[in-house]
Formats: structure tokens, C-alpha cells, sequence
């Protein structure tokens, strides 16, 4: 091993312990969203304390949308730090949408108001990956790091915490005016996601988006007219 890590071994034995708690937990929860963003805040507290290219460690990432692909996951891998914290916000991310569709939504008010608050924060750090993070990363990343594919991540994430709002507004005895305008703003970020999802490379890469996107966008379309009829 280098001089380096020799030298700070016991730093890089607890940052390592961290991140393995993080990415082996196994299971989208509460408890493992805690985990992602107490390794992120030790990233952020280390991230200029220590030139990262001669400690020479190797941080390495899958593409997170492999399971929806016929050939061999694409990976990044490198010593860059902005590499390894891009990728633990992404992954707080998806925690984050994934909590939000595993709300149970249908007749309860906390659970659509949950649901909801889970994608607003899970497009605020799509976004915040997109315009602060991706533009330090070194190494070429994968697909699901890319800003064309952030675009249509956060879109849709936009989409479902407006779809939420729809839902409660409509149990809520909202008119009619107001839900067919709601429905609209959802449709929007459908479409444009749609749109995101059609380009050649995420076509490419996880077809089956883009016909989803596209059913859910002509049904809350269909609901927006019938409000609006």
C-alpha cells in the first residue's frame, strides 16, 4: 500500500466501514436512507482534506437501471471523490422516490401528503446532482449519471409529487377548473419526460421507460380534459 494510506488507514478503515453499511443494507427504508446520508456527510467533511488521486483509492459504481438492460451492467470507476459522492446522492435519490411509491396512498391524506414530500425532495437532489455535482466527476459515468438522463429522472419525479397533489385535491372536493389545471402540470412533466426518454441513448438503454411515461401521461391527459369537460 502506499505511504498515504498507510497513514491514514484507520480513516479509510471507517469511511470504508461506512459506505459497506450503506450500499449492503439491502432493502429501500428509512434506516438505510440515514445510512446513505451519514456517509455523505462524511464525504463532504473529508473532501478536501486529502489529495484523493495519490491516496489512490478506487471507488467503483454499477449503472444503477442494469436490471432493465439485456446485456452486461456499464460501470465508472475511479479515484475521484466527486465520482463516489455523486453517486451516494443518486442513490439517496432513488431511496427517496422508491419510499415515495411504496406510500400507500389510496383514502388516506398522510400517506398521499407523504408520499408527495418523498419526490419533491427526491427531484431537489436530482437536481442538485444534476446542476452541481455531475458537471466534477473525472471519469465518464454511467448512463444513469448523466444529465440527459437526470433531466428525465427528475421530470418524473416532479410528475408523481404533482400527481400526489392531484390525488389529495380531488379527495379534498377540489372543482373542477382547479383539477383539470393540475392534471395539465402533471401531463407537462410526463411529456417532456416521454420526450427525455425517446432520445437515442435512453431509448437505448431502458426502452420500457418510455412506453410507461407515455400510458401515464395520456391517462392524467384524458383526466385533465375530463375535468376541463
Amino acid at each position: 500500500r502506499c505511504g498515504l494510506c498507510q497513514e491514514h488507514a484507520s480513516h479509510i478503515k471507517q469511511l470504508s466501514q461506512m459506505r459497506g453499511d450503506a450500499c449492503s443494507s439491502g432493502e429501500i427504508s428509512e434506516g438505510t436512507l440515514r445510512l446513505y446520508w451519514g456517509y455523505y456527510a462524511q464525504l463532504v467533511a473529508i473532501e478536501n482534506r486529502f489529495d484523493w488521486e495519490a491516496l489512490r483509492l478506487n471507488f467503483t459504481w454499477y449503472d444503477s437501471l442494469k436490471e432493465f438492460r439485456q446485456w452486461k451492467a456499464s460501470k465508472a470507476s475511479g479515484n475521484s471523490i466527486s465520482l463516489e459522492m455523486a453517486s451516494v446522492l443518486y442513490n439517496i435519490a432513488v431511496t427517496l422516490a422508491h419510499l415515495g411509491a411504496s406510500e400507500q396512498r389510496a383514502g388516506t391524506e398522510a400517506g398521499i401528503k407523504m408520499a408527495a414530500k418523498h419526490f419533491q425532495d427526491a427531484a431537489g437532489v436530482f437536481t442538485h446532482l444534476r446542476d452541481n455535482v455531475i458537471g466534477t466527476i473525472v471519469e465518464k459515468p454511467t448512463v444513469d449519471l448523466t444529465r440527459e438522463c437526470l433531466d428525465a429522472i427528475i421530470h418524473l419525479t416532479i410528475a408523481r409529487s404533482q400527481k400526489c397533489f392531484y390525488e389529495k385535491a380531488k379527495m379534498g372536493g377540489t372543482g373542477h377548473n382547479i383539477l383539470a389545471k393540475v392534471a395539465a402540470g402533471v401531463h407537462q412533466h410526463y411529456t417532456r419526460a416521454h420526450s427525455l426518454l425517446n432520445g437515442p441513448v435512453l431509448k437505448a438503454h431502458i426502452p420500457e421507460w418510455a412506453s410507461q411515461c407515455l400510458i401515464e401521461s395520456c391517462i392524467v391527459d384524458f383526466q385533465a380534459h375530463w375535468h376541463q369537460a
